[in-house]
């Protein structure tokens, strides 16, 4: 058996716990879904409001993970707005001339700042790349955090994030593998 030297950072250990924490907020979509097919007065504006939160977890919980790996990859640019550069290191989402790293990001910050009114231009302005409204949006109609997913997956499935992103981290490695050099 041929060995094979490796960066103790290569290692992807945040990945068992991505998936976990995925798997976990599938279990609270389907949750939600069982109580809309079980009450007649549970509609799609109560399964909205309970499932944004989830969903806004799920987002946040993807851009620790992406942070987190480009730490790993490169621990200057952790605290760095270097690590926007990581995020543009992905295939366009779609027909948008964003990547899907920067919607996850972009809606991650919306999750945890739209309360505060207090959204930073990087957020925004990926947002509207992706035409997503994000002052004052209807739930029903106009939810960024629903649109972003339906635009990653038409089946809004959580656990295609955690591949999406894992797949990310993956072609960085490799990138960095294939350049030798200390940027992917």
């Amino acid at each position: 058996m041929k060995m094979y030297k490796t960066d103790y950072r290569r290692l992807d250990f945040r990945k068992d716990s991505l998936y976990t924490i995925m798997h976990g907020l599938k279990a609270s979509v389907d949750i939600i879904d069982e109580k809309l097919k079980l009450n007649d007065w549970y509609d799609g504006i109560f399964a909205r409001e309970e499932l944004e939160p989830v969903v806004g977890i799920a987002f946040i919980t993807c851009q620790n993970y992406i942070n987190k790996s480009i730490a790993d990859l490169q621990p200057s640019y952790y605290n760095s707005l270097k690590k926007h550069q990581f995020y543009e290191k992905y295939k366009f989402l779609k027909n948008y001339p964003s990547t899907a790293i920067q919607l996850i990001v972009a809606i991650a910050n919306y999750a945890k700042h739209e309360e505060e009114g207090d959204l930073k231009h990087h957020t925004t302005k990926v947002l509207d790349t992706f035409n997503l409204e994000y002052v004052n949006p209807d739930i029903v109609d106009s939810s960024p955090i629903f649109s972003a997913l339906e635009l990653i997956d038409e089946n809004w499935n959580l656990i295609v994030l955690a591949d999406l992103i894992c797949d990310w981290r993956e072609e960085l490695w490799q990138s960095l593998e294939d350049n030798s050099n200390t940027e992917p």
